[in-house]
């Protein structure tokens, strides 16, 4: 998870003389929907399809705003920025305004999947034996996650091999 947030700056003028007011984007609090939140300092930021010529393995690489899920299901994750401002006139230094602004992001879903895999040799014989028993049935209003979505159709019912 990360933040899309940049300083943002306004330049006007009052009565002939340029005031620019800038906020910056301070703190953030992460509320990961399961009982856990987390400030940090830091917003994030995608990570990376590749670092130093290796595939980035996404689903386990801990960043400074990720969060470790221990059971699976669909979780509300919310975000508020505090921002803090400051001023300046004509050209002037930067003057601190008191106090701050709290902003909540958009509401998210974090939709937590586990996924078990084994190697077996051979073709299933009998559709009980682990790894043989076909697809996950999705339950009505669930969908699959983003990476299985073209295995189901939009009913979510699976579409085979």
């Amino acid at each position: 998870m990360f933040a899309d947030v940049q300083t943002q700056t306004l330049n006007e003028n009052l009565l002939g003389i340029p005031v620019e007011i800038r906020v910056n984007p301070q703190s953030f609090l992460w509320d990961y929907g399961d009982g856990a939140s987390r400030v940090t300092y830091d917003p994030g930021e995608p990570m990376p399809d590749s670092w130093q010529g290796e595939t980035v393995v996404k689903t386990d690489q801990e960043t400074p705003t990720s969060h470790v899920y221990t059971e699976t299901g669909r979780f509300p994750v919310s975000l508020t920025t505090t921002f803090v401002g400051e001023y300046r006139v004509g050209g002037g230094p930067w003057i601190v305004i008191p106090g701050s602004v709290d902003v909540q992001a958009s509401p998210g879903e974090a939709d937590i999947w586990r996924v078990a895999a084994r190697n077996v040799s051979g073709s299933c014989r009998n559709t009980v034996d682990w790894g043989c028993n076909g697809p996950v049935t999705l339950e009505p209003g669930d969908t699959p996650p983003k990476i299985f979505a073209d295995q189901y159709d939009a009913d979510g019912n699976w579409l085979g091999d």
